[in-house]
């Protein structure tokens, strides 16, 4: 609220929900859904789990470490960068893997880019998993493979307030 035009719409607005971990959410995320885009579930879980494998976040690598695939040995790796929006790995024997941000990875205007901002508008998180060739300029070569949909757990003891304020 440090604009009057952000009081103006907030002023109009007929319900605001606003949430600071612990009063909605108990901060816990969970992965929703896995959406494979092109080749196998088994591809992206594999790829999933090597991405994570080296990941400096703990608490995500262990999150998407669920995905259930084996992790291949990789041969180099571009840590996350809040600039670049992903991380990256290389593998000798399956190729170039990066995970991120959906606008940051995925063509413009492109189908996968549409369904990944479907899921962004109900709130939940969406990560990108495509295959590229990775080099130190960047990620060439790229083709979407799955869509990650995360989301934070709902405290058991607000759903049904929520639940009221959907249905009116």
């Amino acid at each position: 609220a440090q604009e009057w035009a952000a009081i103006e719409v907030v002023a109009r607005a007929g319900v605001v929900c606003v949430d600071k971990t612990g009063n909605l959410t108990d901060g816990t995320i969970v992965v929703e859904e896995g959406i494979v885009l092109e080749g196998s579930a088994d591809q992206a879980q594999s790829a999933l789990a090597t991405l994570c494998s080296g990941s400096d976040d703990p608490e995500s690598a262990a999150i998407l470490a669920q995905s259930g695939g084996p992790a291949w040995e990789a041969s180099s790796r571009v840590p996350f960068s809040s600039d670049r929006r992903w991380s990256a790995v290389t593998t000798a024997a399956h190729g170039g893997w990066a995970m991120g941000a959906p606008e940051a990875l995925l063509e413009k205007d492109g189908p996968a880019l549409a369904r990944a901002q479907e899921f962004s508008v109900l709130g939940q998180r969406v990560l990108a998993l495509v295959s590229a060739v990775v080099d130190v300029r960047g990620l060439t070569g790229v083709r979407p493979a799955a869509l990650v949909v995360l989301s934070e757990r709902v405290r058991s003891d607000v759903g049904p307030v929520l639940r009221h304020l959907t249905d009116s």
